[in-house]
Formats: structure tokens, C-alpha cells, sequence
């Protein structure tokens, strides 16, 4: 499998705000899904694939791919 990571100049700010853009991508599967479940997304900010994991309401992965 291929290891991925995230560019080591980012900062946490960076990073938060790049899970506000994925958010941003689905809003309407995330009202659908609501807080009580667990699913994956995928989805694109600066050029770069991002997959989150949203768990409970919660983002508890978000990784480039």
C-alpha cells in the first residue's frame, strides 16, 4: 500500500481549515447522515484528495490519498 502524509510545512490551522473545505464539498449528505453514524468521504481542496471519516458527528480521520 502506498503511505501517504500530509505536507510537513502545514500547520494545524491548515489542516482544520482543509476539513472545513471537504465539509464543505457534501453538505447535504452530512445533513443526511446526521450525528449518529459512521461514514467516509471523499473530496478535493488545492489540488490535493482528501478522505475523511466522520464518526458519531465527529471527524475522527482526515488523510491525503
Amino acid at each position: 500500500a502506498t503511505q501517504t502524509f500530509f505536507n510537513p510545512n502545514m500547520s494545524v490551522a491548515d489542516v482544520k481549515a482543509l476539513v472545513h473545505v471537504a465539509m464543505k464539498q457534501w453538505p447535504n449528505t452530512l445533513k443526511s447522515k446526521g450525528t449518529g453514524s459512521t461514514f467516509t468521504l471523499s473530496g478535493s481542496a488545492e489540488g490535493v484528495k482528501y478522505t475523511m471519516t466522520i464518526q458519531n458527528g465527529r471527524v475522527v480521520q482526515f488523510y491525503p490519498r
